[in-house]
């Protein structure tokens, strides 16, 4: 399955990647994702006049295939190759925003773990960052 950039599929990929940071998903946050869906589906329509179509069983299984070696996704440091990934998925300043805010949301119902924690801060700074260059 191939991810499209700017699609609800890359949003959920992006949440459970934030979810992955303290080395496991939990039911808890898989069902704080789940229960966004039909608010992120509304909203994608609402901003770009079209519907989404969502593919979650097949992100969580591509998650595990992405995420791979964990190295790469799971540590204090965000890697360059975490960078290039997501940076190109979402690049959308609008996706950003609601990637950023869903991935919060859903890594919240177990209890936001630190790494969680760095990662989300991470890329609200990049991303906003990036956006405030562009306006100047």
């Amino acid at each position: 399955m191939k991810i499209e950039a700017n699609s609800l599929d890359a949003v959920c990929l992006f949440v459970l990647y934030i979810c992955l940071q303290d080395e496991e998903i939990s039911d808890l946050e898989l069902k704080g994702l789940l229960q966004d869906i039909p608010v992120l589906k509304d909203l994608y329509f609402q901003l770009y006049g079209e519907y989404s179509s969502l593919h979650i069983e097949e992100i969580t299984f591509e998650v595990h295939n992405l995420l791979k070696p964990r190295d790469k996704f799971i540590n204090s440091q965000t890697s360059e190759y975490e960078i290039k990934l997501f940076d190109n998925l979402i690049s959308d300043q609008k996706m950003r925003d609601i990637s950023v805010l869903v991935a919060n949301s859903a890594a919240s119902q177990d209890g936001l773990h630190k790494l969680e924690k760095n990662k989300i801060d991470y890329w609200i700074i990049r991303w906003t960052h990036k956006n405030e260059q562009r306006t100047l």
